[in-house]
């Protein structure tokens, strides 16, 4: 499938005008599950190095995904993102379908969105990484609370993830937060970039 331009997206399904990190603490007040969040908002959270975001990502256990389109019904229009089709769930409907991997929100048809929620897979209560499954992670392995109590992924998982799409931007996440990791955690990021994807850019300067 062709990648749209920006103009080409918001010409088939609408601008979006997403919320920030505090936004979606008001968001989710009175979701009692866990989620966070990953992506540049992570990375920036953890190194304080600020730079523009064209989003905000949140992730939800898909066991908790029907719980939480329950509480965005109440304000919101949820459509499920399942193998590039969005559905909408109407009528109190949280059979999400089997291959959802995001939930879209918006207030009404005439809004903009305001956020999408990847929905990741699970085993045996543990988030499971979708480019390696063999990979489960409790949250306490996977995630980390800011002092606001907002939970993000772990710098270098983030890192890894962004390591499949190697856009410009994160080329400056990696150089921002790799001095501040751990060892043990430069250590993971190398491994698993060398693994994942041998001869990698990025394995020179994780060297």
């Amino acid at each position: 499938m062709p990648v749209m331009t920006d103009d080409e997206f918001f010409e088939w399904y609408g601008p979006w005008s997403p919320l920030d990190v505090e936004g979606v603490q008001r968001l989710l007040a009175d979701f009692d599950a866990p989620w966070w969040i990953v992506g540049g908002h992570a990375i920036e959270r953890f190194t304080g190095v600020h730079r523009p975001h064209e989003d905000v990502d949140i992730v939800v256990l898909s066991s908790d995904a029907p719980r939480l389109v329950q509480v965005l019904a109440r304000t919101y229009h949820v459509w499920a993102n399942a193998s590039g089709t969005l559905t909408p769930l109407m009528d109190g409907r949280v059979d999400l379908p089997p291959d959802t991997v995001q939930l879209w929100v918006r207030r009404s048809a005439g809004s903009p969105w305001e956020a999408d929620f990847g929905v990741a897979l699970e085993r045996d209560g543990r988030w499971v990484w979708r480019h390696d499954p063999t990979l489960p992670m409790t949250l306490d392995e996977l995630t980390w609370v800011a002092d606001d109590g907002v939970r993000f992924a772990r710098p270098e998982i983030v890192l890894a993830h962004k390591a499949r799409w190697r856009q410009p931007k994160d080329d400056l996440d990696l150089a921002a937060a790799w001095p501040l990791l751990s060892a043990d955690a430069q250590a993971w990021l190398l491994a698993t970039v060398r693994r994942m994807y041998p001869g990698h850019p990025w394995l020179d300067r994780l060297s």
